[in-house]
């Protein structure tokens, strides 16, 4: 007989026709008569519980007794749970929800007309970062629902975490819809799902992006008729009255359809912990201790320096995180106040945590602005939390521990104490168990399991939790699962790159060879450019298309599409007993290394006898790409040159070998097309892994520009209409090329030659774009050649001194004015208006009977849709002088006058004369210089 089956035996005897709550069974008593781990046996109290088979009070100690419907309600709710059923009209649950006149007012709002729509309520999406609390927010709708008596007081809110069976996604519909005998291998009967087990409740699905898009398609299906089939049936459909509620921590738009998500009106957007006010924070931290008092039934004490560490210590897991630390600092307060003369109390002061929070406090205290808000809120050196039985734990939270870990410390301590272990023998072994414990449990819904720890000391935790973003988006796009190697690499590489480009040491030219080789794999480079942009806008730092190539690179590699190490082998040499060999086993634990071996010098041992070992090392992992040697010091370094001449393979030493350089470079040569001449040149480079604090640090190029500093000149009629629109044109095109450093600056065609003259006197001007290059010897683009294909790189030739063959003319469509204007406009429709633009250059080009080129044309309806943003702004450009008596002039007038009536009439706009004279000037000078803009 199974041990859960036992226990229920137990409490179903002892229990049995008893109507009063005080004869129920304790774990103790259940411990006491069966032998079991209490921790064994509150677990498998609760899943009774869950399961109905049993029932328990609220109050301590925990009573368990056969569940029974009928005195369920009566003697079992928990006393804030009756007195909402009571009194529900008037503290309802959300009611009583830290933020709920703060950060959180818009969320509850939402969350109560989801729930109170009629006639069955509205599908929810709640979206937030890890630890914000989506899951807790969707339980407490659920427990609003029942509250109201929407939903039934015996229904249970239905939970499926879709990330369980990302990997097996007809395992995940299986359990979502249900399937039929024989609907696959190993479907030997039938099964309803979890669609049927939530008829008339609430279905949450977590990481819904993590449901595949058939899965979204028939999920939506039955949001819009409350049908569905079960896997494998054919013939029968299934009803169901389901309240559903998603959440997920990605961007919905980029990760689920968008037919899917016209079906969910609700969007709840949950804040971080860091985006609630410090009060908030405060309560929230407070109500988490006030748990635990009631976990252990003693009064916490806690210093006003632990509640700073514990704030300040949050970082990457939200309420989450702050939950683990509470658990975590309690737990050994717990422990060190046993034996004291005041058990009654678990004190809680800074310096038994100096370790654990003393980075976090520092990083509190230096948030001045959070700090002095502390103050206002917290203004005693100790404060106090009394167990309160009122306290209510929402069934289902995912951050509540499944036991009471303290009745856990408690019965190891008393076995220990029996066995005759010393106290500190005894708190040793205790302090590391809560770690397992915590570490253990908080591992699926937290970054902290122990499998991440080694790389936590290495790269901080925003890009860890970034990378994991990407390996979602990485593995719905390129269609495979990664293993653990791949937030390692990934990590490990994005940490390194942001360093680089905050020294200003990223080297932005293309290698042809890796340009050519990832040419090969279209879908993992366009994997690179979408990361590229999520790089960019996370740690607001530019990435050049150099970069693109090797995150390309990197996916391919990490796929597992080509031979990892290319031939490059890794040999880890050290005095003392062990140090290569920890250190080569970490590379091997957290990169799958093959291509590494550690070879460890007994402070006893000679040179002399050294240097075979270290030979035949080497000789062992060279595949033919070389070997990249490193050691700590002194003799082990001057084999280089002996190494070299008895060897015939290229050998690279690095002195003073440290963890973190071993790291890189095994990451390095784990990348395709890497030669060991690039890997050294690298790594001679490599100066670490960015901190937390760089992440903030805007970075200065460390080359001191000696010349004047280089400039680009973009000239239209009034330098603030299209000259604009190249100028963001050009800085977003050269945000690729790092290296090339250039001020732009829009000018008007009127004084264009006065202005261009003056700025020759502060800049290097190294090209013109634009209507004309106003008689100037510097190399000129105009705009039809800029937005051509190759219209950029030509521009980037000009700068880098590489002039190649000019791009041919721009092929004008509505459709690329539309994409332009798209980009551009601010709040100009250019679907709307395109026809009208469109129509004013051809009717011009009618009157005049003269066809300008398509640059020309282009730059025309730019410049009309500003005028028109400047219109409606009330905002039109300043006068200018001109020469009316000019008979092209006149001309000019005339036709312009008549196109800008109709474009009035047709816009219901008024277009000033200042703004009529921009625009006569323009075809003027296109007439009467005749540029040829091909």
């Amino acid at each position: 007989m199974k041990r859960i089956e036992k226990i229920f035996n137990f409490v179903a005897l002892r229990t049995k026709g008893i109507k009063d709550s005080d004869e129920g069974v304790t774990t103790t008593e259940i411990a006491e008569e069966l032998g079991f781990a209490r921790s064994n046996i509150s677990k498998d109290l609760n899943e009774l519980c869950r399961m109905k088979r049993l029932m328990k009070t609220q109050g301590r100690p925990v009573k368990y007794c056969l569940y029974d419907e009928s005195t369920c309600c009566e003697q079992y709710e928990s006393t804030c749970y009756k007195k909402l059923v009571h009194h529900k009209r008037e503290a309802l649950l959300f009611d009583t929800m830290i933020g709920h006149n703060g950060s959180f007012k818009t969320q509850i709002e939402q969350a109560k007309a989801a729930i109170l729509y009629p006639p069955k309520g509205l599908n929810t999406l709640i979206i937030g970062p890890t630890g914000a609390g989506k899951t807790y927010f969707a339980n407490s709708m659920f427990q609003y629902a029942k509250e109201l008596e929407i939903i039934g007081m015996d229904k249970e809110m239905i939970v499926l975490n879709c990330a369980d069976y990302a990997h097996n996604p007809h395992l995940l519909l299986s359990y979502l819809f249900g399937h039929v005998k024989g609907a696959y291998t190993g479907a030997d009967e039938d099964n309803d799902g979890l669609l049927a087990q939530a008829n008339h409740s609430v279905l949450f699905l977590d990481e819904i992006h993590r449901l595949p898009p058939e899965g979204q398609e028939m999920l939506f299906y039955f949001m819009d008729t409350g049908t569905y089939r079960r896997m494998g049936d054919t013939k029968n459909i299934k009803e169901a009255q389901v309240r559903i509620i998603c959440a997920t921590t990605e961007n919905p738009k980029s990760t689920l359809l968008s037919t899917f998500l016209r079906r969910i009106p609700i969007v709840i957007q949950l804040p971080s912990f860091q985006e609630r006010d410090v009060n908030e924070q405060i309560l929230l931290l407070k109500f988490l201790l006030s748990l635990e008092s009631k976990q252990i039934n003693k009064t916490i004490a806690i210093e006003a320096d632990v509640i700073k560490g514990m704030l300040g210590s949050v970082t990457y897991g939200n309420v989450g995180q702050l939950k683990s630390i509470v658990q975590n600092v309690c737990a050994k307060g717990f422990l060190l106040s046993i034996g004291l003369d005041n058990e009654e109390v678990v004190s809680l002061q800074f310096k038994d945590f100096r370790s654990l929070l003393e980075e976090g406090y520092l990083r509190f205290v230096e948030d001045r602005e959070r700090y002095r808000e502390f103050l206002l809120h917290v203004n005693q050196d100790v404060l106090e939390l009394t167990p309160d039985s009122s306290l209510q734990v929402l069934d289902g939270d995912s951050y509540e521990l499944p036991y009471n870990l303290y009745e856990i410390i408690g019965d190891k301590i008393a076995l220990l104490k029996e066995e005759g272990a010393s106290m500190t023998s005894i708190h040793d072994f205790i302090t590391t168990d809560i770690d397992l414990h915590l570490k253990s449990f908080y591992k699926d819904t937290l970054y902290a399991s122990e499998e991440y720890d080694n790389l936590f000391y290495i790269v901080d935790a925003s890009i860890i939790e970034f990378t994991q973003h990407i390996q979602q988006i990485a593995e719905q796009s390129l269609k495979c699962t990664f293993s653990k190697k791949f937030l390692y690499a990934m990590s490990l590489h994005i940490s390194s790159f942001i360093k680089r480009v905050k020294a200003g040491l990223v080297a932005t030219k293309q290698h042809q060879h890796v340009k050519e080789f990832v040419k090969m794999y279209p879908e993992e480079l366009n994997l690179a450019n979408r990361v590229k942009a999520l790089i960019e806008e996370q740690f607001l730092v530019p990435v050049p298309k150099s970069e693109v190539d090797y995150l390309a690179m990197l996916f391919v590699s990490l796929e597992g599409k080509l031979h990892q190490g290319q031939g490059i082998g890794i040999v880890v040499a050290c005095h003392g007993e062990g140090v290569a060999e920890g250190m080569v086993e970490v590379c091997k634990a957290l990169l799958n290394a093959d291509n590494i071996r550690a070879v460890n010098m007994p402070l006893t041992m000679a040179p002399k006898e050294m240097y075979p070992i270290v030979k035949d090392a080497i000789m062992s992992v060279d595949k033919g790409g070389g070997v990249l040697y490193f050691t700590d010091m002194g003799s082990l370094s001057m084999f280089d040159k002996q190494l070299k001449n008895d060897l015939a393979i290229t050998i690279e030493t690095y002195e003073m070998v440290t963890m973190v350089i071993l790291l890189e470079a095994v990451r390095k040569t784990q990348l395709a097309g890497k030669t060991i001449t690039e890997i050294a040149t690298e790594l001679r480079r490599f100066s670490g892994y960015v901190t937390k604090e760089q992440l903030g640090i805007n970075s200065m190029s460390t080359k001191e520009k000696l010349t004047k500093p280089r400039a680009i000149i973009t000239i239209c009629s009034s330098g603030q209409g299209t000259a604009r629109i190249v100028e963001e044109i050009i800085n977003q095109a050269l945000s690729d090329y790092l290296e090339l450093v250039v001020e732009v600056f829009p000018i008007s065609l009127i004084d264009a030659d006065k202005e261009i003259r003056k700025l020759q006197e502060s800049y290097d001007i190294l090209a013109i774009i634009g209507l004309t290059n106003a008689g100037f010897d510097i190399p000129y683009i105009s705009i039809d050649q800029l937005l051509d294909v190759n219209g950029v790189q030509y521009l980037v030739d000009i700068l880098e001194e590489n002039i190649v063959e000019e791009p041919q003319e721009l092929v004008l469509t509505k459709e690329l004015c539309i994409d332009y204007l798209s980009q551009y406009s601010m709040f100009l429709n250019p679907v709307k208006a395109i026809d009208s633009l469109w129509s004013y250059t051809k009717k011009v080009e009618y009157h005049r009977q003269e066809h300008y080129v398509s640059g020309f044309n282009l730059n025309v309806i730019l410049h009309l849709a500003k005028m028109i943003e400047r219109i409606l702004l009330g905002k039109p450009l300043a006068d200018i002088e001109v020469d009316e008596t000019n008979q092209l002039y006149q001309e000019f007038q005339k036709i312009i006058l008549e196109v800008n009536r109709q474009l009035e009439q047709q816009l219901q706009i008024q277009i000033p004369p200042s703004e009529e004279k921009y625009i006569i000037s323009m075809y003027l000078h296109a007439s009467t210089t005749q540029i040829d803009t091909q």
